[in-house]
């Protein structure tokens, strides 16, 4: 009778053990998939809230505060692929303002192809954020007086006075956009659409926003749709290599549950 209540205990001792383990094991197939879920709709977080853009000095580079993104956009002629409606690819700024301003807010948005005519860098072949050079975005006497007193020559972008208060653009180009507005109302229920540009050739986009003028608070996001949706190209290269380990999970995951069915009376004590 001992051995029996012992092997009894014993008995139970393991099930309850299995149930533990069987439990540990369900919970890390949980945290995989929702990994691999998280892998896969996340797209690009472009959202911000009370960021401080704006000029700080004068116009070097490391003084003025801006909000800087990145897309790939692609376009129905050149897209990878298309979702249910195939829609024309855009990108759209939507902003709103932390407390009145009287001042402007300035987003430009351009190609990769035309990074060299955005901002100002003395070397030769440098652009707007290389960390050498006189380096500069927006246009500022302090600026002029620099560049002066430096013996080179200012850029076209910054060569008059009506040019004061604005990021440099050195020369008309139709991949670079640009609109400057006043700083939109505060506590606004929606933000105010700056800027709505559909992209007519695939490739890098970069969206620079700030305030050549002063220092501004500023909330809104950065939203850019390609054919097949809100997804940057750059990262839609990882798209099937997550569907595959996304259908991977799931079938691991019916064949898990499947076996704690058969085997439940294992798992549970």
């Amino acid at each position: 009778k001992e051995r029996k209540k012992e092997r009894k205990r014993k008995r139970k001792q393991r099930q309850a053990q299995r149930g533990k383990m069987g439990r540990k094991r369900v919970e890390v197939g949980a945290i995989c998939a929702f990994l691999c879920l998280v892998g896969i709709v996340a797209g690009d977080n472009s959202k911000f809230a009370n960021q401080q853009v704006g000029l700080r000095e004068n116009g070097a580079m490391d003084e003025v505060h801006y909000i800087h993104h990145t897309a790939c956009m692609f376009t129905l002629a050149d897209t990878p692929a298309a979702g249910f409606e195939e829609e024309e690819s855009y990108i759209k700024v939507e902003l709103h303002s932390v407390k009145s301003s009287e001042k402007t807010v300035e987003v430009v948005v351009y190609s990769s192809e035309v990074a060299e005519l955005v901002g100002y860098n003395s070397l030769e072949e440098g652009v707007f954020g290389d960390d050498e050079g006189v380096n500069a975005l927006c246009c500022t006497q302090d600026f002029i007086d620099e560049v002066t007193n430096s013996n080179l020559l200012l850029p076209n972008g910054c060569s008059s006075p009506s040019d004061i208060g604005n990021v440099i653009i050195n020369g008309n180009d139709e991949r670079i956009h640009r609109v400057k507005r006043p700083v939109p109302e505060p506590f606004a229920e929606s933000g105010q659409t700056i800027m709505n540009l559909p992209t007519a050739k695939k490739g890098m986009y970069f969206i620079i926003i700030t305030s050549c003028e002063d220092v501004i608070d500023i909330s809104g996001h950065v939203e850019w749709l390609n054919p097949y949706g809100f997804l940057s190209g750059d990262l839609y290269a990882y798209v099937p290599f997550y569907g595959i380990l996304a259908f991977n999970y799931f079938a691991l995951g019916v064949v898990w549950t499947a076996l704690c069915l058969y085997y439940h009376d294992r798992l549970i004590p």
